[in-house]
């Protein structure tokens, strides 16, 4: 399975690291897809190459916001405007991980998820307190 990442580029909270590591450890994952920002894209980054996985980079035209990339099994693409480059994320893969900021309303991060669901593209949100909601129904409308 393909999954791409969205979330905040503020780190992630303890239960939403923890929750993504055990997550990515179960499941049958071929190629992990991010945009190369620094908080959530970095930490599943870092947690895909520890577990083996081929990580797929979708950079942004402005690095200002982007994590140096170290050896490892990845592919980088070419940069992209941040709204082109999260569209070509969710096209690339067959799941979403949201990673929001536990009390900022990312508009990122939320207007991904968005386009995830009205491509019927499965999310799974982790929540900064530790919860996890899988939501598989697209929105209509």
């Amino acid at each position: 399975m393909k999954v791409g990442v969205t979330g905040t580029r503020h780190g992630l909270s303890d239960p939403q690291r923890n929750n993504l590591s055990t997550w990515l450890s179960t499941r049958d994952v071929s190629e992990l897809h991010h945009g190369q920002c620094v908080g959530a894209d970095e930490a599943a980054h870092e947690l895909a190459l520890e577990m083996g996985y081929h990580v797929v980079i979708h950079p942004p035209t402005v690095a200002s916001l982007t994590f140096a990339l170290e050896e490892g099994d990845w592919e980088l693409l070419e940069p992209e405007q941040y709204l082109v480059r999260n569209q070509a994320i969710v096209n690339s893969v067959d799941m979403m991980l949201v990673l929001p900021h536990p009390t900022l309303r990312s508009r990122g991060t939320w207007y991904t998820y968005n386009l995830a669901k009205r491509k019927g593209v499965p999310c799974v949100v982790f929540y900064g307190d530790g919860g996890t909601v899988l939501d598989s129904v697209p929105r209509t409308g």
